[in-house]
């Protein structure tokens, strides 16, 4: 898809060169993440479509990857997503945050990258 649209610029792409998004009328993210779809937590999690919040749901690395990329994004934001306010410096330290961060870490810290 790539190769066509830095090709032919000023062209529509066909239907079949589209990239098909999967509808997030569920979706527990609510806000814009770039301009690519295939980057929103709606698109990359699908162990998160209808989720309710009352079960844990084991989470896939690429599906992590988008989280922490889609709430690092909303930071910059006025609007914060409600499901990024772990992110937030208010937040991020509470116990139940941290337990939510260090699974996006996969419960594993770089302390080097942290040393002062």
């Amino acid at each position: 898809m790539r190769d066509y649209t830095s090709l032919f610029k000023d062209c529509e792409a066909p239907g079949l060169l589209k990239p098909k998004t999967k509808s997030a009328e569920n979706c527990i993210f609510t806000g814009v993440h770039t301009t690519n779809p295939e980057e929103h937590p709606c698109q990359a999690c699908p162990e998160l479509d209808n989720y309710d919040f009352k079960n844990n749901v084991n989470l896939s690395p690429m599906c992590k990857s988008s989280i922490m990329s889609y709430c690092n994004n909303q930071l910059l934001k006025d609007d914060i997503d409600k499901n990024c306010i772990c992110f937030t410096d208010e937040y991020s330290k509470t116990p139940d945050c941290q337990k939510f961060l260090l699974e996006l870490h996969n419960n594993t810290l770089d302390y080097d990258a942290i040393k002062n």
